[in-house]
Order: C-alpha cells, then sequence, then structure tokens
C-alpha cells in the first residue's frame, strides 16, 4: 500500500477513534470527521462508503487483533479456562480500543463477532465441530456467557470474577 494512502488511513481511523470517544456512532458526520483527519470528504470516500463503513472496519480491525492473542481457540472445548483467560488477556489488551469503539449501541457486536471469528477459526480445523450439538453449546457458553458474566461482574474485580467463570466453564466441560 502507498505511504500516502496507508498515513491518509490512519489519519481517518484515528479522527474516528477521537470523534468516537466523544458521541454515539450515529451522530458523527463525515464533514466533522474529514475536518478533524484534516482530510477533505472526497478523500475519506475514496476510502469508505459511509461511517457505518469505517465503523465496521474498525471493528473488525480490534477483534483481529484480540483473536490473533488466542493461540488455541480450541480449548474453549478441552480447556475452557485457559481460553477464557486468553479472551480476557486478549479483550484486557484491547480495552481502551474496545470501550470506545463498542460503547452504547454498538456493544453487543464485540461479542458477535468474536463468536463468529473464533467459529470460522474453529470450523476450518474441526469441519465435524460445525454439525456437533454440544460443541456449539460448550462454545456459545464459554464465548457469550463468559462475556456477559465478566461484564456484568466486573465491579467484583477481575481478579475475583475470572476465577469463578473459570471455574463454571470446566465444570460444564465435564458434564458432556
Amino acid at each position: 500500500m502507498d505511504l500516502r494512502v496507508a498515513r491518509t488511513r490512519r489519519h481517518i481511523i484515528s479522527a474516528f477513534l477521537d470523534l468516537r470517544a466523544q458521541k454515539p456512532l450515529e451522530r458523527i458526520t463525515i464533514k466533522d470527521l474529514a475536518a478533524r483527519a484534516e482530510i477533505n470528504k472526497a478523500t475519506f470516500y475514496l476510502h469508505f462508503h459511509d461511517i457505518y463503513d469505517l465503523s465496521d472496519a474498525v471493528e473488525q480491525q480490534i477483534v483481529s487483533s484480540v483473536i490473533d492473542r488466542i493461540d488455541h481457540p480450541e480449548n474453549l472445548i478441552f480447556q475452557p479456562s485457559q481460553a477464557i483467560r486468553d479472551l480476557t488477556d486478549a479483550y484486557l489488551a484491547q480495552k481502551e480500543r474496545i470501550d470506545v469503539v463498542f460503547s452504547g449501541e454498538q456493544r453487543p457486536h464485540l461479542v458477535k463477532r468474536i463468536d463468529q471469528s473464533i467459529r470460522q477459526s474453529l470450523y476450518e480445523k474441526y469441519p465435524q465441530w460445525r454439525e456437533d450439538r454440544d460443541k456449539n453449546i460448550m462454545l456459545t457458553y464459554c464465548i457469550y456467557g463468559s462475556y456477559h458474566a465478566f461484564m456484568g461482574h466486573l465491579h467484583y474485580g477481575i481478579d475475583d470474577i475470572l476465577p469463578a467463570i473459570c471455574r463454571i466453564s470446566d465444570a460444564l466441560r465435564d458434564l458432556y
């Protein structure tokens, strides 16, 4: 990629993150974004179709950063507590960006995108899992359940809730 194109794209994303930290996605205009990125609106449209396309690209970039830190997604089945610790570490490494981009009405997109990415990776490696009811239920619990348990009880502190979530996940694995 041309260095100027890459630099412009970085400026657009940086301006988007700044604006997104201040207001909901629906209230960000291309005019405001272009002014913040010091580009004209036409330049924005060379890179993205609209603000939602930009948001989607930034969301995917963050999710990829989270997923890239998970070496063994199959541990969600074999060693759920380890996988949940890995997911938590990956989430915390991106927490600042996640809190900005996935705030408000965008919050549910995070866990959904992580679920889709993990399943895609697992189904490529273990195609038979695609139709395996028990494995899919376990994946849903570990991904969605641990996420919502974590977010819903964060006020207790990570050091208190993470071991509980891990114990419960391992106990469920042992049930099937």
